[in-house]
């Protein structure tokens, strides 16, 4: 902890890193080098989600705490219990409950027998964390064309077509943009440039 940095050491015989408590890089250097991180689903696991270290974070919902609760997951990033964090590497897994020696002693096991691949797949949970993925990219890119286009908003949204013609086939992106009267009308223009340099 930042407060308690360079204090008596938590417990005997354990080696602390003080200086990893005020030194960003060099934590997440320590990360990337580390055989295998634990997390709780806080600041110290920030860090690590999308860097290239092998990491287990766990996450325990509390739909009485926001920033844990099952809602803020589905609206904030499109996930629900049981999928993965978007966009990290493989090496990371995400674990929907809370941790016990147990379990930590389990995924040791198994990542030594499995040459460090984590025991999960990395595709959508289910057609609930599509349609929740979905819509927060959707979200986010139409916030993103209310100023202007980027090359990134080209990427996503090429994407987002892509994922909804293999799940939903028929279905057309910017038709439902433009339908959509919770868009603004500015989105709704760069949408169309968008469209146009596209095809």
């Amino acid at each position: 902890d930042t407060d308690a940095v360079f204090s008596k050491p938590l417990f005997d015989g354990v080696i602390e890193l003080d200086v990893a408590a005020i030194h960003l890089p060099f934590r997440a250097a320590i990360y990337e080098k580390s055989l295998l991180n634990f997390f709780k689903n806080n600041g110290p696991a920030n860090i690590a989600y999308f860097g290239n270290g092998h990491n287990v974070i766990f996450n325990e919902l509390d739909n009485e705490v926001n920033a844990v609760s099952e809602n803020w997951f589905i609206t904030k990033l499109g996930m629900i219990p049981g999928s993965q964090w978007p966009m990290t590497k493989k090496k990371t897994e995400f674990l929907w409950e809370c941790e016990t020696k147990d379990k930590i002693i389990e995924i040791i096991d198994f990542r030594l027998e499995s040459g460090g691949k984590p025991n999960h797949g990395y595709s959508f949970e289910d057609d609930e964390n599509i349609k929740a993925s979905f819509k927060v990219a959707v979200t986010y890119l139409a916030r993103s064309l209310d100023h202007n286009i980027l090359p990134e908003d080209k990427i996503l949204f090429s994407r987002l077509q892509e994922l909804l013609s293999f799940s939903y086939p028929g279905t057309d992106l910017v038709e439902h943009f433009l339908k959509s009267n919770q868009i603004s009308d500015a989105s709704k223009r760069n949408l169309e440039k968008m469209f146009d340099t596209i095809i």
